[in-house]
This record gives structure tokens, sequence and C-alpha cells, in this order.
């Protein structure tokens, strides 16, 4: 099934190669997340929360189950090394998938305290690992399962993985979700969707619904500044992408939104459902996975 795709704002995003056509891969999601490209199995991967499942997507062999369960996998993202690393909601915990598929947890406690439930994650230049941390997962059986939080905020993380340490590098924010460096690795952006307080709080017009913005220092950790990046009319905004240009692309209830890196709306890729989280990559890197409440959908951007 194809579909095509609208510019809510009306200015052309045919100077970003959004060719205006994409493929739904899969549909009967109950909240799709997380779309990777894992170059060493030529498929795109994405969470179905709820259904506590892996998905799998390879054009040649079309869509399948990769893992079940997935302890209510949320957000991935492929590794500089091989492998991917992987949010978990039931185990609390970050993990790595080796290139042959074996399994390790690389983080699941801060000041020997369980974390609450990790949400989404990427590798930073220097090979460290930063997730966000909110309650999302533990506030409902729905994406997890209920459980106080052990954790008096909902942080930010950085994983050294030369020396082993996990450092709180964010705290002020109420829902800290999606996050991706800039192209140059000096920055890096974190949604927060604290509006959304989960199924049981639902809507809180008042709360938080913006992307902030947060300098990287030479020793590869946050520094002081933080800069309100854009603000989300449409829901919240949930995971994000930066691409080459270091444009950053944001997942809304409106569709996926474009930014210049001053903060501009460019354009909206609409969608008929809440679009949930984004990746660049393909066998050809030319390909863009959006992910929303019940499906999945790729774009070829040549």
């Amino acid at each position: 099934m194809t579909r095509h795709l609208v510019d809510l704002l009306g200015n052309s995003l045919a100077d970003l190669r959004i060719a205006g056509v994409a493929t739904c891969v899969a549909s009967n999601l109950r909240w799709g997340e997380g779309p990777v490209f894992v170059p060493e199995l030529s498929a795109w991967l994405f969470s179905d929360i709820p259904n506590n499942r892996i998905l799998s997507y390879a054009h040649e062999r079309g869509a399948s189950v990769y893992r079940e369960p997935s302890n209510f996998a949320n957000g991935h993202y492929p590794l500089k090394k091989g492998g991917f690393v992987s949010c978990e909601h039931l185990s609390r915990a970050v993990t790595m998938t080796d290139p042959t598929g074996n399994v390790s947890t690389i983080c699941d406690q801060f000041e020997n305290k369980k974390l609450n439930s990790p949400n989404d994650v990427v590798e930073a230049q220097d090979g460290s690992i930063w997730f966000t941390d909110p309650t999302y997962g533990i506030i409902s059986d729905l994406e997890g399962k209920r459980a106080d939080p052990e954790q008096l905020r909902n942080r930010v993380y950085r994983f050294d993985r030369l020396t082993g340490v996990l450092s709180s590098e964010i705290e002020a924010l109420t829902m800290p979700n999606g996050l991706c460096f800039s192209s140059d690795g000096r920055r890096l952006y974190v949604a927060d969707s604290g509006a959304e307080m989960g199924p049981d709080l639902g809507f809180n017009a008042g709360g938080p619904r913006d992307v902030f913005e947060f300098a990287i220092g030479s020793n590869g950790r946050v520094t002081d500044s933080i800069q309100h990046f854009c603000h989300v009319e449409h829901g919240v905004p949930d995971g994000m992408r930066c691409d080459a240009n270091s444009r950053l692309w944001v997942a809304t209830a409106g569709g996926v939104e474009c930014y210049e890196p001053d903060g501009t709306l460019r354009g909206v890729i609409s969608s008929h459902e809440v679009a949930s989280n984004l990746a660049f990559g393909g066998d050809t890197g030319e390909e863009v996975m959006i992910t929303t409440e019940k499906e999945a959908w790729l774009i070829d951007l040549r």
C-alpha cells in the first residue's frame, strides 16, 4: 500500500529529496516505535511495544517477527562497530545485541537503584551510549509493568563504554523522550513530552511539549548550556533524527516536522495517525522509516 505525503505548510520539501510517496510495510501495531536499520541484517527493525515484540522488514522478505517477547523494547540505535542497542521497559535496562545476535545488559541501575524505563537511545561520536529514562513503561501495564519509580528524577544518562561509568547528564526535564545528536556531534537534542503523562493521567495541556538543545563539551559531556529549540503544536515531540545538514526531524501528532538548525519549521510530512519515531538508513542510506500508532511506513528518498 502506498500513500501520498502532504506538506502541511504548503512550501515544498522537494529540495530535501522527499519523493512524496510512502509504502506501508507493517500494520495492526498497537504502538509502533524505535525504527533502526541494522546493516549486518540488511533489514529494518522496529518495536511494537504493547504486543511485546520487535518486527523486522527487508525488501526481499517483507515483514516478520524478529524477537518475541522483547521485554517491551522501545528505542533502538545501530552501533558503529556493529550490532545495536535497545531500551527495554520490562527489564528497565539498556541492552546490546551484538552482530551474532547475543544480547547483553549495558546498564539497569543508577546509584544502586533501578532505572525507570529507558525510552530512546543513541551512540555519540566518542562511542558513549546516551538514553532517556522517563516513567512511561512503569506507570501502567500497557508498555511494561506498573511499578513505583526508584529514581527521584527522569533523567538523560551517558554510559561510558571505556570506563563502565553511568552518569546523569540532564535532570531538568519532566519527561525526557526522543533524543539525537547534531551531525557534528556538538549538540544534543532532547524532547520533553511531559504534556503527555501516560494512560492514567492523559494529556496535560500546560505540560511541556518542547525540544531542548544542549551543548556537548570537549570531554563528551553536557555543558551548562541549555537552549529552547522548538515548541510542538500537535501533541508532543517524540522520536527525532538529524539529517546530514543538521536539520532536525521530529515525530509529532501531526506527522514528522522538519526544522532548520535555527529552529525554523521548514515543513511537515503529515500522517493520518500520531507519528512516534523515524530513522534514516537502508542499504543505500537513502530511506527513512516512520513509525506511527499502528503502522510503519518506508520512504525511498531516491
